[in-house]
C-alpha cells in the first residue's frame, strides 16, 4: 500500500513528469505512459495520479500560474460564453469560440472545481430529551 501523501509531500520524478505532460496533453492517460508509467494500467495510473492531493496541488498551481501569466480568470470566461449566450443570431464562429473557451478552461483547470477548504463538516446540536410524556399520547395497552 502507498503511503500517506498531503499537500506538502514532494513529487517524485515521475509524478512531476506527469504533471508537466498533463499540462501539455490535458489527457491524463497519455501523461502517465510519457511520463514512464506502464502502458498497460496507464488509464487506471493517470486518474489515480490526479486524485492524489499533492498531484493535484501542484497541478492546481501550475494552471494558476498560468491563467496569471495570461491574464485570464474564471469570471471572463463566464462573460465570453455569456456574450455568446446573449446573440441574438448565433454566428458561425460561436462554435469555434466555444471549443477554444471549453479548451481554455480546460487548460487552466477552470473546468474543475476548486478542492473545498477544510471545514467541519459535522456540527454538534443538543437535543432536548423530553422529561414528561407528550400530551397528544395515548396509553397503549399491552
Amino acid at each position: 500500500m502507498a503511503a500517506k501523501t498531503d499537500e506538502n509531500t514532494p513529487l517524485t520524478a515521475k509524478q512531476e513528469a506527469f504533471v508537466n505532460f498533463y499540462m501539455q496533453y490535458f489527457d491524463a492517460t497519455k501523461s502517465a505512459i510519457k511520463a514512464g508509467y506502464s502502458s498497460k494500467h496507464a488509464n487506471r495510473a493517470g486518474t489515480r495520479l490526479l486524485k492524489q492531493v499533492n498531484v493535484a496541488k501542484r497541478l492546481r498551481d501550475l494552471q494558476d500560474e498560468l491563467a496569471e501569466n495570461l491574464g485570464m480568470s474564471r469570471q471572463m470566461q463566464i462573460d465570453k460564453l455569456n456574450e455568446i449566450y446573449n446573440r441574438r443570431k448565433p454566428q458561425a464562429a460561436d462554435r469555434m469560440k466555444l471549443k477554444i473557451i471549453e479548451m481554455q478552461n480546460k487548460m487552466l483547470g477552470f473546468d474543475t472545481p476548486k478542492p473545498p477548504e477544510e471545514k467541519n463538516l459535522f456540527k454538534i446540536v443538543e437535543i432536548p430529551i423530553p422529561t414528561e410524556p407528550y400530551r397528544g399520547a395515548r396509553e397503549v395497552d399491552e
